[in-house]
């Protein structure tokens, strides 16, 4: 009996190695894929490694990171992708991370009424009933979100695309992208990252990146 439960043992063992080899590969390939079909479009990538490769769009350089995600008996936390769209002016990322939008959770509305968080207002009641906005710059946080076409393209990102974040960082722009709301019985978002969808993800985030190029010093000093 003890020979047979040691024999299943190590049998999962190696099926769970053996299976994990198997994502490993199948994600490889998929990057690969992924990277030679952006290439095709016109879309210029110039690194690679693992689950990461950056290349540039419309001028502008750009980063594409994916996360198998995470699911214990602690913590959930599903397949996800980070793309980030660097400004025209700065040849790196700054780390200064000026303002961050999510669609509000039951947790952030119940922090609210408790006082516990405190969240940038926009004074525009329907954006403000939808994302919670946090910032260590109220006043650059403001001045970008009041304005309608900034809100209107946050929504739309946020509509077309399984978005989780956006951050506005000095000098740049970046998304997180992935299935929050169904974790347990969510689809590998890298299945769906195929040419064409990359390529509207930049062609939307694009337009926000505008934030790093209109003086964003400036609007950080006020």
């Amino acid at each position: 009996m003890d020979v047979n439960i040691g024999f299943i043992f190590w049998i999962a063992i190696v099926f769970i190695v053996v299976f994990f080899i198997y994502l490993a590969v199948r994600n490889q390939s998929r990057f690969q894929k992924l990277v030679a079909g952006l290439n095709e479009q016109g879309i210029q990538t110039k690194w690679n490694a693992g689950s990461t490769f950056m290349g540039n769009f419309k001028g502008r350089d750009f980063s594409f990171s994916y996360s198998p995600g995470m699911n214990s008996m602690y913590s959930s936390t599903p397949s996800n992708i980070n793309v980030e769209i660097l400004s025209k002016n700065h040849p790196s990322a700054s780390v200064i991370e000026v303002f961050s939008v999510q669609r509000k959770n039951l947790t952030d509305k119940i922090g609210e009424t408790l006082g516990v968080w405190h969240k940038a207002e926009t004074g525009r009641e329907e954006f403000d009933s939808k994302y919670f906005v946090s910032t260590h710059y109220e006043a650059a946080s403001t001045a970008y979100l009041s304005k309608p076409v900034h809100q209107n393209q946050i929504n739309r990102i946020f509509d077309l695309f399984p978005c989780h974040q956006l951050s506005f960082g000095q000098d740049s722009v970046s998304a997180i992208f992935g299935d929050w709301e169904t974790i347990k019985i969510s689809k590998d978002i890298l299945s769906l990252c195929t040419p064409e969808f990359v390529k509207n993800i930049l062609n939307e985030m694009i337009k926000l990146v505008e934030f790093s190029d209109e003086n964003a010093e400036k609007q950080l000093d006020s």
